[in-house]
């Protein structure tokens, strides 16, 4: 975990659950990371113009009473010697973290999940933090467990996709690095599926032909398996690497609930050609049909849709 330098903690003091901020304490603790905290001040002028008259002091008053919130809650770990400071940012939550992370070159950002299903436990903020920011993003899940039993490690190594097999890569040596710190097991699957089944069901292929070919499309994704997990030191225990024919929407949310998976690290690409979107609707069911924390992964290459320009103001594709 030495990987991260400087953490990125968004903490909405108008919620009594921070799990995001004990976890990246805790990471700080360990790495000697550089810690920040911050909460944001909605743009109240901007959704009520019919307010903006001069002097306008209601953002002030709250970003007052959200800093010295900020203070009390990081008051225990900088006790135990976290170094952790506190900002308070203005505008719109999700372009504002991801401006935070431009301007200061944060390389993880955490935040706490809401509650349950897509936009309850991950909520629009989050959301648009997996679309769009450009670094490496935490959902901490409430709850009591102080480190994570069981982490699934959900990577695509469709043959000859190169793209897939760079993003793999990054979830799986950052899911070690996390399985590693947490002392958890680890887990590492990959969901395929047989190319043409469908029409080929529909054409009336006997079933000895489908069969055959099932078997030697699996041999051939099992190869290019193989042959990626041959690169990373994972632990030699049984049953801990999957290769599941299925449509990964369905059977990754199935794994994490019958598994009882507490952290999910997966990819978060732009495969569409438009700057910013998750994978697709694949990625779009997976999250919104788990209950567990997720660290989602951008590309090398992601270039986010929110860019800084050089007078310091936003720009939103």
């Amino acid at each position: 975990m030495k990987r991260f330098k400087k953490i990125l903690v968004y903490v909405n003091t108008d919620h009594e659950k921070h799990a995001a901020l004990k976890r990246a304490a805790r990471l700080t603790e360990v790495t000697g990371a550089q810690l920040t905290a911050v909460d944001v001040v909605p743009d109240l002028p901007g959704l009520f113009p019919e307010l903006n008259s001069p002097p306008w002091v209601l953002p002030s008053e709250i970003a007052k009473y959200k800093r010295d919130a900020l203070l009390r809650l990081v008051a225990p770990f900088r006790r135990r010697g976290v170094a952790a400071e506190v900002d308070i940012l203005h505008g719109n939550p999700a372009v504002e973290l991801i401006r935070e992370v431009q301007r200061n070159g944060h390389d993880l950002l955490l935040k706490t999940a809401e509650g349950g299903g897509l936009t309850k436990l991950f909520g629009t903020t989050a959301m648009r933090l997996l679309r769009k920011c450009p670094c490496p993003v935490l959902l901490v899940k409430p709850g009591r467990a102080k480190r994570y039993a069981r982490i699934l490690a959900a990577v695509d190594i469709t043959p000859h996709d190169r793209g897939n097999e760079a993003v793999s890569k990054k979830v799986l040596d950052l899911a070690l690095a996390v399985a590693k710190f947490e002392g958890s097991e680890l887990h590492v699957l990959h969901a395929w599926r047989v190319l043409g089944k469908a029409a080929l069901r529909r054409a009336e292929v006997p079933d000895g032909e489908m069969r055959e070919y099932t078997t030697s499309m699996r041999g051939i994704v099992q190869a290019s398996f193989d042959e990626f997990l041959a690169r990373f030191d994972l632990p030699q225990k049984r049953g801990r690497v999957h290769l599941v024919e299925g449509d990964a929407g369905v059977v990754i949310p199935d794994f994490v609930k019958k598994r009882r998976v507490a952290l999910l690290v997966m990819g978060s690409v732009a495969r569409t050609g438009i700057s910013g979107l998750l994978i697709g609707n694949t990625a779009e069911r997976v999250v919104g049909n788990i209950g567990c924390s997720l660290l989602a992964v951008k590309p090398d290459d992601f270039v986010s849709p929110i860019q800084l320009e050089e007078n310091g103001a936003v720009h939103v594709d």
